[in-house]
């Protein structure tokens, strides 16, 4: 037998509901955390922020010390691979969470999203999802999907 279904998805409708139930299972939230952290590993490679928008440039003293270690003018956010490599998903309750392994690393990730007042680097807002978009409706129609596969089981 094929059942097909077919999801017309309101994101807000979903966190909602997710917020106050326990609809997805420990494992099914650290799916989605994880597929946050490619997410948003794959737009900084890239580049790109949360919003879709390329970083600022790097200062030119600094791309310069980049092109003597080797490394692009590319503004990815790679550098030592520190930061985002020590990206971790998991949960929390019914959050599905995208957190740092080591202290350094989350303060690095702070130092570059925060809003508190620059004198050089400006602010990359890498670590969000892009609520409005692509990402946040590919991670709401994937809860969708397990709460679906589990009422139709």
């Amino acid at each position: 037998m094929l059942v097909r279904l077919e999801l017309d998805v309101d994101l807000d409708d979903v966190d909602n509901l997710l917020e106050r139930t326990n609809l997805l299972t420990p494992g099914e939230l650290t799916e989605l955390a994880w597929r946050a952290v490619a997410m948003i590993d794959e737009r900084t490679a890239r580049g790109r922020d949360a919003d879709g928008d390329a970083f600022e440039r790097y200062s030119e003293a600094y791309a310069r010390r980049r092109r003597r270690r080797g490394r692009s003018r590319r503004v990815n956010l790679i550098d030592t691979g520190v930061m985002l490599g020590a990206m971790q998903g998991g949960y929390e309750g019914n959050a599905a969470l995208v957190f740092f392994a080591n202290q350094s690393a989350g303060e690095i990730a702070d130092f570059h999203t925060s809003d508190r007042p620059r004198s050089v680097m400006p602010r990359r807002n890498f670590l969000d999802i892009d609520e409005d978009g692509r990402e946040a409706q590919e991670l709401g129609e994937r809860a969708a999907e397990f709460i679906a596969r589990r009422f139709l089981s």
